[in-house]
Parts: C-alpha cells; sequence; structure tokens
C-alpha cells in the first residue's frame, strides 16, 4: 500500500535500517533528555518515538499556551513539565500537568545542571508567515521584534535563542516558516543598514536593553559554542501530500564528539539519501492519507468529527460580510447576473443524496464550493481539493494528488470523497502513525486544524533528528561507520537546499 506510512509509519525502522550500520533498527540507550517548545502535536517526540523508542529519551520539558493543545500534549506525551508559558523554562511558572509553580531546568552555569541532548522549537510563525494580514506592513524588520504591540509573537524566538544561550543543549533544531527569507514591503525603505528580512534578525539580531549600551544578542549565529546552518525542505519531498516548504535551523555544540568542519555537509547529504529512499518507494497522495486515517487503528470517534451544523442555503442568509463575498466572489467570475442553476450544481447534486451533507461548512464555504465545481474542466472534477477557510480568490485549490498547504484554520475539502477531512485525517497529511495517539471524542475540530496547522512533518523533522544523531556522536553506537559509503550514493539531483542555495520559497499556488 502506497501512502505516507512510506516515510513515517515504520520511520525508525525504515531510517535506520537504510543507512545504519547494525542492518536494523538502532539500539536505543536510556538517559536522553529532550525538551521542546511550542511543537503543539508533538512531531518531533512523535518521531523520536519510532527512532528509538520511548525507553531511549527523556522528555522533561515542554511548553504550549493553548490549553487545549496542553491537554493534547498531556494525553499524548510524556513529559516531566508542561508549561503554559515559554519563559517558564527558564524561569519557573505554572505548569499545567502539575497545576502549579513548577521550578525551571537548572541551566549550564548552575550545580548538577544536566544539558539536553535534544532541544527541539517550532517557535510561531504568526511574524513572518505570507498567511498573515500584518505581514508586510512592518517600519523594520526591528519593529517585528521590538513593537509591544506584537510581543506574543516576537516572544517564542527570543525565548527559544535565550534558552539555548543559558542551557547549552548539545543540539537544537528549529523550525519556521519560508517567509523568514521574504522582505517586507516597507523594509526596503530600510537605509541606515538595518535587518532587510527575518531572516538576518535570526541568525544575527541584537535587542535593546532598557537602562544599558549594550544590546542583548539574540541572534542564532551569536550564541557562542555552536555552529548553525539553515536547510530549506518541502514536506511533499518526503513522502507527505502536502508542499509544505519550511526552514530548518540545525544547531550543533561544538564540543559534541564527532563535529567537524563536514558534519554539516555529512548531514545535508545523508538526508538528501532519505529523500532518495522515500521517493525511490514512490510519493503519496491526499486519497493515500484518507485511506490511511480511515482504515488505521485509532480511538478518534467520528461523532465529534465537524459537530451537527448543515450549511444554510445561500437565500436563507442574512445580509452582512458573508453576503458580500460571496457576491463579490461571483463577481469577479463574472456570474453576478448568472441564473443560479448555472453554478449551484455541485450543492444540489449533494444534498439531494444525503440531507445532512456538508456538515462543518457554513454557506459562503459550500456556495464557494459550487463555484469551484463550475469553474473546474470536467475531467478535472474527480481530483478536486480546496481549503475552503481562503477565499474564492486566493486559489487554495489542487488537482494533482496534494493537499493545499495546512494552516492552523484550515478546512480542506476533498471533492472525492464529498466531505472535509476529519481530525485524524489531518494529521496524516503529516505522516503521524495514528494507532500511537489518544485522540477520542473530547478533542474539538478546531483543534485538529491547529495542531495540523502548526505541525512539523513528522518524516521531515524525523530524518533531521536521524541524521543529526547519526553523524555528531552524541552516542558513540549511533556514530555512522561506513557514512562514506552511504553519502556517495545519493543522487545529485535530491532537492534539500541549504538556506543559501535557495533565497526564495517555492509556491503552493494552485494547479
Amino acid at each position: 500500500m502506497s501512502g505516507p506510512h512510506v516515510a513515517s509509519y515504520s520511520m525508525g525502522r525504515y531510517l535506520f535500517a537504510y543507512c545504519g550500520p547494525r542492518g536494523g533498527l538502532i539500539s536505543y540507550q536510556l538517559g536522553n533528555v529532550v525538551s521542546t517548545a511550542c511543537t503543539g502535536s508533538g512531531a518531533p517526540t512523535h518521531a523520536l518515538e519510532q527512532l528509538i523508542t520511548r525507553k531511549g529519551f527523556n522528555e522533561r520539558v515542554a511548553s504550549e499556551k493553548h490549553v487545549e493543545a496542553a491537554r493534547w500534549i498531556l494525553e499524548n506525551l510524556d513529559v516531566g513539565h508542561c508549561f503554559k508559558s515559554i519563559v517558564s523554562a527558564r524561569t519557573g511558572g505554572y505548569c499545567v500537568k502539575h497545576k502549579c509553580h513548577c521550578p525551571p531546568a537548572r541551566c549550564f552555569a548552575e550545580e548538577d545542571h544536566v544539558s539536553d541532548d535534544l532541544y527541539i522549537s517550532g517557535f510561531t510563525c504568526k511574524l513572518f508567515s505570507q498567511e498573515s494580514p500584518s505581514r508586510y506592513n512592518h517600519p523594520s524588520v526591528d519593529s517585528m521584534f521590538t513593537n509591544p504591540v506584537f510581543e506574543d509573537r516576537a516572544l517564542p524566538f527570543l525565548e527559544t535563542s535565550r534558552y539555548i544561550r543559558s542551557h547549552r543543549p548539545r543540539i537544537a533544531l528549529l523550525e519556521n516558516v519560508a517567509g523568514c527569507l521574504k522582505q517586507g514591503s516597507k523594509v526596503s525603505a530600510d537605509s541606515d543598514g538595518g535587518y532587510k528580512t527575518p531572516m538576518e534578525f535570526l541568525m544575527k539580531g541584537e535587542l535593546p536593553r532598557s537602562g544599558e549600551d549594550t544590546p542583548e544578542p539574540v541572534g542564532l549565529a551569536l550564541i557562542p559554542g555552536y555552529s548553525v546552518r539553515v536547510f530549506t525542505v518541502r514536506s511533499k519531498d518526503f513522502g507527505i501530500p502536502q508542499t509544505r516548504t519550511r526552514l530548518y535551523f540545525l544547531m550543533l555544540r561544538d564540543d559534541l564528539p564527532a563535529v567537524s568542519a563536514q558534519t554539516f555537509d555529512h548531514i545535508h547529504l545523508l538526508i538528501k539519501r532519505f529523500q532518495d529512499a522515500i521517493l525511490d518507494k514512490g510519493g503519496s497522495t491526499i486519497w493515500d492519507a484518507i485511506r490511511y486515517a480511515k482504515n488505521a487503528k485509532h480511538n478518534f470517534e467520528p461523532a465529534a468529527a465537524h459537530g451537527t451544523r448543515v450549511p444554510a442555503p445561500f437565500e436563507k442568509i442574512a445580509s452582512g460580510r458573508m453576503r458580500e463575498q460571496m457576491t463579490e466572489a461571483r463577481k469577479q467570475l463574472g456570474l453576478s447576473e448568472a441564473d443560479e442553476s448555472t453554478y449551484r450544481e455541485y450543492t444540489l447534486q449533494c444534498r439531494k443524496k444525503d440531507v445532512n451533507w456538508g456538515i462543518g461548512l457554513n454557506a459562503r464555504e459550500a456556495e464557494q464550493l459550487d463555484l469551484i465545481w463550475h469553474l473546474t474542466p470536467a475531467d478535472q472534477r474527480g481530483s478536486l481539493v480546496t481549503d475552503v477557510i481562503k477565499s474564492l480568490p486566493r486559489r487554495c485549490i489542487r488537482t494533482d494528488g496534494l493537499s493545499p498547504t495546512l494552516t492552523t484554520n484550515s478546512k480542506i475539502y476533498d471533492f472525492q470523497s464529498g466531505a472535509l477531512l476529519d481530525g485524524p485525517a489531518l494529521l496524516a497529511l503529516h505522516g503521524f502513525r495514528l494507532d500511537l495517539l489518544n485522540m477520542g471524542k473530547t478533542f474539538k475540530p478546531s483543534l485538529y486544524r491547529m495542531l495540523s496547522g502548526n505541525a512539523m512533518s513528522v518524516p521531515v523533522v524525523g530524518a533531521f533528528l536521524t541524521a543529526a544523531l547519526l553523524t555528531t556522536g552524541l552516542r558513540p553506537c549511533w556514530t555512522m561507520q561506513y557514512l562514506g559509503d552511504v553519502l556517495m550514493k545519493s543522487r545529485p539531483d535530491s532537492v534539500l537546499s541549504s538556506v543559501e542555495d535557495s533565497e526564495s520559497a517555492d509556491s503552493d499556488s494552485s494547479v
């Protein structure tokens, strides 16, 4: 069976067996210490569980400010502390797990400090995402991080940097959107040597300190004792049916046993090799993920999927913003004066087949499906997939077997099945192994949309963690004995690139 399981559902055995020195799943060693921040769905932990087994690591700290996402973490991850604020990992604060104030992990300078072997952070992308309305309206890149209005959006990156500086994990892996490479529309007016892109600040940024002449160095490249490289990757190149272009910041502490000037090149080529192996097995489609989610063993209950509300017909919607949006969409398509029968074909057919069709859709979204169906050639209608939360002019439509890239409020509609994707299907689009998750019926549909919109794709983060573990000498038994032979097999046309080779993100536009 093709599908995301090629890359993820047997990921530990697949990746390690492919390149590991022992020809099988690498043996775990007790005591590996892991901390995470803002990972939401817990994809890094999910990957590690398959790579080195649950017994092979101890996740001592996680942080998540969203109440429902924190509850998801407690249901699905075995963490020592789950702090409500990312700041609390350094300072101590309210712990959702223990429901009280808990102390922080000891910093590097303190006695009895135990360094994290791995620190993984998916700091918020709201400052950098091209989906954000305010993305290109900042007067300068500096203001994105210093304006009090955006403090809650800047804080996750700043605290991630501060945690790495104070607690000095051996390996740090950070993830964010490729919009970090883009220049804001107003930033070009900076003629005083300011940062031109968010990436410049993330790597070399400094913050002014109140009452002090010396600024605070928060850029990742300014943290002493570390080497850092940024990679641009697409989830679809790891067997996942969505493009999802992302940046991965990999930081290695200089005192790791096997780190050398060539380590990042080895990691780069090894991840390419993973891509080759995954793509040689064939890619997956959104329908593979839907079938997997339907057939996999899990405890998700469909009754909790989208509620019970059926979209009202357009003529029953009171005048207001929704009616204006729908009228404007028809106007842009030249259908202002058209008879309804010319563009209401799809929903009429669906309602005839099932009076309860469309649960989870509102009237605007239902009519948008009609317009998409009307505009699409008949021979492509069977492969239509769209994100109905996006307005029609944004054209979040695909006919190539991929899903539109998921965002935190995405509602993915598959014309082939005639329904919105439910929670398991959304997580399958990231390569989660559903039988390892506790979903039940208490989590709302909005949580699954938020988790899948924020999530790292499991095989992508798993490939980076695998490559880092096998090349840095973090544990003697994980150092590849024949790394050179494996690297030489890597195809030259692999699609992974370091950020130095790619200054712009691939588009996820309609097909």
